[in-house]
């Protein structure tokens, strides 16, 4: 009967032991970083990939140099135009007929197209 105890007690020490590393792996694995201010969202410049800085006309973020540039003729993979709207998130894309295009997939299908203002 003696043996038998300290083997059960033995047994929950294991046990015990198992559910701490467990609980430490599973801790670490779903546990979210702290966040760092003004690193959840960095908007970069469609035509060069920098990071924007200012805005265009059409409210686009863009850096200094591209200020003047222009998306214009925009079309979707289906063959319609794409108008460009601005949301709480920022400006994206609306087709009649596939509805809202997230902003990089929308420049994606159209190669970027650079089109300057003083060019026009």
């Amino acid at each position: 009967m003696f043996p038998y105890i300290i083997f059960c007690l033995k047994l929950i020490k294991f046990c015990d032991l198992i559910n701490k590393h467990i609980n430490e792996i599973i801790l670490t694995k779903t546990m979210f970083r702290k966040k760092v201010y003004g690193q959840s969202r960095v908007n970069v410049c469609p035509f060069c990939g920098k990071a924007s800085t200012t805005q265009n006309s059409q409210k686009i973020p863009t850096c200094r140099e591209h200020k003047d540039m222009e998306l214009l003729d925009l079309k979707c993979a289906c063959g319609e135009w794409l108008d460009l709207v601005h949301g709480k998130y920022g400006p994206f894309f609306v087709c009649m007929k596939c509805g809202n295009i997230n902003f990089e997939k929308g420049l994606e299908m159209n190669d970027y197209p650079l089109i300057s203002i003083h060019d026009l």
